[in-house]
C-alpha cells in the first residue's frame, strides 16, 4: 500500500510519543491503529488512493482529526496537538431532574454510527459527566434510555458546566404497560 508517515508534535514543537493513530475512524482494526515512536514519527505502509482521515489522541492531548486526499504516498506529515481542556456538563430531563447513565461521546463525523474519538462517559447520579482532555469546541452525541437523543450538542470545553436537556422520548418504544383487565367482584376478565 502506499506509506502515510509524519511526525507528532505538542505546540512547542517537541515530539509526542505514544500518540496512537488511527485511520479512518477504525479503532478496531490493529492494521489501521499504531502508537508514534519516541521522536514522535509514525509510519503506516498500507493506504489505498481516496479520502483518509487521521484521528490522532494522546494522554493530556486533545484529540485531533486531520483529513486528506491520497493520491500517492504521503510521508512528511505533520500534526501538531494541543493541550486538552476541561469539559463539565449536567444531562437534565425537562423538568431539569439529572439523568443518571445518560451517554457522552463526541459525534459521527457522517450520518452512520462511527465514533470520532475514543472516548465516552456516562454521567453519574447527579447527571454530572467530565472530560479533562477535551478539544476546544466539538459537537456531541447525548442520549439516555427513555429520552429523545440529541445527535449534535456543540459544546466549549472552558470548565464552566453546561447543561444539556433532553427531552422524554413520546414515541411508541418509550414504553410498554402491560396487564390484565378483570372484574372487581369476580376477578376474572370480563
Amino acid at each position: 500500500g502506499l506509506t502515510i508517515a509524519g511526525i507528532v508534535t505538542d505546540e512547542s514543537g517537541q515530539p509526542v510519543a505514544g500518540a496512537r493513530v488511527t485511520q479512518n475512524y477504525d479503532f478496531r482494526n490493529p492494521e489501521r491503529s499504531l502508537l508514534t515512536e519516541p521522536d514522535g514519527s509514525f509510519h503506516f505502509r498500507n493506504g489505498r488512493p481516496g479520502d483518509l482521515s487521521l484521528t490522532l489522541q494522546a494522554a493530556k492531548f486533545a484529540p485531533v482529526v486531520t483529513s486528506l486526499v491520497l493520491n500517492a504516498s504521503a510521508e512528511n506529515l505533520r500534526v501538531t496537538l494541543s493541550a486538552g481542556r476541561v469539559l463539565r456538563g449536567l444531562v437534565v430531563d425537562e423538568a431539569d431532574a439529572p439523568i443518571a447513565g445518560a451517554t457522552i461521546e463526541a459525534a459521527s463525523p457522517t450520518g452512520d454510527s462511527r465514533t470520532l474519538f475514543q472516548w465516552h462517559a456516562k454521567t453519574d447520579a447527579d447527571g454530572r459527566f467530565t472530560w479533562d482532555t477535551a478539544p476546544a469546541v466539538q459537537e456531541y452525541a447525548v442520549y439516555a434510555d427513555g429520552f429523545e437523543t440529541q445527535n449534535r450538542v456543540e459544546l466549549s470545553a472552558d470548565g464552566t458546566e453546561q447543561t444539556i436537556r433532553l427531552a422524554w422520548d413520546t414515541g411508541p418504544k418509550a414504553a410498554g404497560i402491560l396487564g390484565q383487565v378483570t372484574d372487581a367482584e369476580t376477578k376474572l376478565p370480563p
